[in-house]
């Protein structure tokens, strides 16, 4: 996520989520604005990644296409490649239950008269097989290493002059390095040059092959018989009723079940028909996604904006159960007055537990679902228009058929409650349990978040704690007014919260992420992309070795005097300019982590200082007298530091070209 999704979405959607609670809560969800998630169609995983690898790209591409005479379609070729020592990964690279390395992505940018047939993509060489059992396990990993040429039909709107149409390919790669030390994701945007035309049929462009989730693929030219996947799809949909996302509330509708014994029938059924609506309208929004962007079942948790909505949402039903408030939606249940006097489920209720109940089944998806998600894919590419779109549709209608059949059938048949457990002081340590399994959840959906954005959105969780204990803390019998301060305060809190967690304290753990890949890259060898030159002990020999004079800062992020010192006092006009005078490379030892492969080599550098394990330490290494640095520990002053620094001479001004490849700002390579 980029700096600027990170400042502006991720508030607006926390604000756009207690706001709909607050709605909710006050009963006017039906005349004002409610919770509204729009999934930004372009987020994916950018954050994966940021600060590894070297300056430069590690892919490029070089792209023209070629129009079928007489037709509105053509052949778009991509000649891309890839740096030494590293790959990139296949359009068809699947995955597993230990996960997968990204497939490569194409879309075409810039144009909205030329379409990329999906699925319809081939390369001319096959991608290496490998296997990395620590990381995958069996899975199959397809890579593609030196020069390749991806090719695709494109399609254009029927009236426009294909040969004239000017546009761009977006390439999504992730170029990782053959042992897999470190992965940089590569988008690489490329203008697409005409390159003339071709008679006859197009040429033959493979589909890709979609995974079974153990790195097998399955032919999508040759799919099972409709019928097959019908079956395959009312399956996977019953099965998500019983995945430990989903189960919490499950659950509750079960306990609903036991609550309804003895009303109407024609009621009981009337509630789980709407029940059933809510899992069907989540299912028809993500029929639509996957036929409009190609948004398929499960790929929303790629969004770090749903993901964290998810997370909040999951969150604060789960205080609910265990009593630090009350959900004030008809149909949850709960202990006070309140919940009391909204146990009688109505319509709007019912509704809202399917949806709630389908969007907990996206990370959790069970057997038959990945069969039926690749039976779409096979639709679109196979049947363009809107035959393959009905195609979707009935697929995905099909699941939310199976995940709803249960609560169709005990609506149907309201006997078939008495062999449920009577309704009995059971349902509200039931209820806790479920709220505890909720919050148990939230672990796994973490997993999903890009790691840059898990602390801030901890630190947002522990925001709405006390705000959900705020706005749950009135009575119920209180007056109108006093709940709307009450909950208005508890909103404003968590709004408060969520713009520092996904702002300020964001950018802190960015940085923080970055600053330990950069250690751990200079530690190895590798190459430092920050501004700062990070101390090694192969890094303070070569100045030395080339007649440099080195002032090394041993410092870290806990040690405050450090801090204090390095603003007081190196850091002022008087020393940068007398240190850049003499042209002194300072270098930065991070003892923020003595435990990482940095940590270590600064320790045995301090041992060596013979001035214990304690910091501030400043050091001032002198060429040829490597043994022998003049140091200054603790609380350093001014003085001290010129003292030893007016031991360096200043550079005669034929000396001055030296300087002109001092390695101390910018990109730095570690030798």
């Amino acid at each position: 996520m980029s700096q600027l999704s990170r400042k502006i979405v991720l508030p607006i959607v926390c604000l756009g989520l207690v706001i709909g609670l607050f709605y909710t809560a006050t009963g006017r969800a039906q005349d004002g604005p409610g919770l509204s998630l729009e999934l930004p169609g372009e987020l994916g995983l950018d954050g994966i990644g940021g600060g590894f690898g070297p300056v430069g790209p590690l892919v490029t591409v070089e792209a023209s296409y070629k129009v079928r005479e007489n037709s509105n379609d053509g052949l778009i070729e991509l000649k891309v490649t890839v740096a030494d020592e590293y790959h990139i990964y296949s359009t068809t690279q699947g995955r597993n239950e230990l996960g997968g390395p990204l497939p490569t992505k194409i879309k075409i940018r810039g144009n909205e008269n030329v379409q990329l047939l999906e699925g319809a993509i081939t390369t001319d060489k096959e991608p290496e097989i490998h296997h990395y059992e620590k990381e995958y396990g069996d899975l199959d990993v397809e890579e593609f290493k030196g020069e390749v040429t991806f090719k695709a039909i494109i399609q254009f709107a029927e009236g426009v002059d294909a040969a004239k149409q000017e546009f761009s390919v977006l390439f999504e790669s992730l170029a990782c390095t053959n042992d897999l030390g470190q992965c940089v994701p590569q988008d690489v945007e490329a203008e697409v040059s005409f390159a003339g035309t071709f008679s006859g049929e197009a040429p033959e462009v493979a589909s890709p092959a979609s995974s079974d989730g153990g790195g097998r693929k399955s032919d999508l030219k040759s799919p099972a018989p409709f019928w097959q996947v019908a079956l395959l799809s009312l399956l996977g949909g019953f099965i998500l009723n019983f995945m430990p996302c989903v189960l919490p509330v499950i659950g509750l509708k079960v306990m609903s079940f036991v609550q309804q014994a003895g009303e109407n029938r024609a009621q009981v059924f009337k509630l789980n028909l709407w029940y059933s609506l809510g899992l069907l309208s989540v299912f028809l929004v993500f029929a639509g996604l996957a036929t409009g962007i190609g948004l398929g079942w499960g790929q929303q948790n790629q969004f770090d904006t749903f993901n964290i909505v998810m997370i909040s949402v999951i969150f604060v039903m789960g205080l609910s159960f265990i009593g630090i408030w009350e959900i004030p939606i008809p149909g949850f249940v709960g202990s006070s007055k309140m919940a009391q006097d909204a146990e009688k489920e109505g319509p709007a209720a019912a509704f809202t537990k399917g949806i709630v109940t389908t969007l907990l089944a996206i990370p959790c998806s069970g057997p038959g679902v990945g069969v039926a998600i690749g039976y779409c894919t096979y639709a679109m590419a196979a049947h363009p228009g809107a035959s393959g779109v009905a195609l979707v549709f009935t697929v995905f209608i099909l699941m939310a058929l199976g995940m709803a059949l249960p609560y169709l059938i005990l609506g149907a048949k309201p006997s078939l409650v008495k062999f449920l457990p009577k309704p009995g002081a059971w349902m509200e340590t039931f209820k806790e349990i479920m709220g505890y399994v909720l919050l148990g959840t939230i672990i796994f959906i973490l997993t999903y978040v890009d790691i840059e954005l898990v602390v801030p959105t901890v630190a947002f969780l522990f925001g709405l704690w006390p705000a959900c204990w705020w706005f749950g803390r009135v009575p119920f019998t209180a007056s109108k007014a006093k709940k709307v301060r009450n909950q208005f305060g508890a909103i404003c809190f968590a709004t408060l919260i969520g713009l520092f967690s996904f702002t300020w304290f964001a950018d802190l753990m960015e940085a923080r992420f970055d600053k330990r890949v950069d250690q751990i890259l200079a530690a190895s060898g590798g190459t430092v992309l920050g501004g700062e030159d990070l101390f090694t002990a192969a890094r303070l020999d070569q100045l030395l070795s080339e007649g440099r004079y080195v002032m090394v800062d041993f410092t870290a992020d806990w040690c405050l005097t450090c801090k204090v010192l390095e603003k007081a006092v190196l850091k002022t006009d008087k020393v940068q300019q007398a240190l850049e005078d003499r042209m002194v490379v300072q270098l930065i030892a991070d003892w923020s982590d003595k435990d990482s492969p940095l940590g270590e080599q600064i320790s045995n550098e301090l041992d060596q200082l013979g001035k214990g394990r304690q910091l501030p330490i400043i050091a001032f290494y002198f060429p040829n007298d490597r043994d022998n640095p003049r140091t200054l520990v603790a609380a350093y002053n001014t003085d001290g530091v010129m003292e030893i620094v007016n031991e360096i001479p200043v550079p005669a001004p034929a000396d001055e070209s030296v300087g002109e490849s001092s390695p101390n700002i910018g990109t730095i390579s570690v030798n």
